[in-house]
């Protein structure tokens, strides 16, 4: 008997602690359908990138979406380092500031800088270091994934965090 009540005091003190959880983290358990499709707003995106006529690889964007839409989460981070590429070759913006001041403008009501310090503090460099040795190396897989969480939340990195850590779009040919 005496094992029987230690048994059911594990089992509620469990249970207690279960519902606290839940209370602090209420998408704690979420649909695991969902948060294997869901990037962001839902079309992985990670990046936040706006439609554009550039042929993203896995790119499925439908006519007149102010947004990209790709089919995987990995072609949305693959997109991102091709347009940071771009901007490095085609614009003349070797650093994270510059970069992040065209592909997050104030304008929008983002702020740049603290943006590009967040970036940079995540990934080891300085916001003024040249970016080509990280847009040509594996490394630009730490740069993306550090812009999406600045992009989309801590909530929305923690919830897709596994399928974040498997996304290698660098790898993508």
């Amino acid at each position: 008997m005496k094992r029987l009540h230690i048994i059911l005091y594990s089992l509620l003190f469990i249970l207690i602690i279960l519902c606290i959880l839940l209370y602090v983290f209420p998408n704690l358990i979420v649909n695991k359908a969902k948060l294997i499709k869901t990037s962001g707003d839902g079309v992985n995106n990670p990046g936040n990138i706006r439609s554009s006529t550039t042929p993203y690889t896995g790119k499925t964007t439908p006519q007149g979406n102010a947004f990209e839409t790709f089919d995987t989460l990995n072609h949305g981070y693959r997109a991102m380092i091709e347009l940071l590429r771009a901007y490095y070759k085609n614009h003349n913006l070797s650093n994270l500031n510059q970069m992040i001041s065209r592909y997050a403008p104030s304008s929008d009501n983002n702020t740049p800088l603290q943006y590009a310090q967040t970036v940079a503090d995540a990934i080891g460099v300085t916001p003024d270091q040249d970016m080509y040795n990280t847009l040509y190396s594996v490394s630009a897989n730490d740069l993306v994934k550090a812009m999406s969480k600045v992009e989309q939340g801590n909530k929305w990195y923690l919830l897709n965090y596994l399928n974040i850590k498997s996304c290698d779009p660098y790898s993508i040919s």
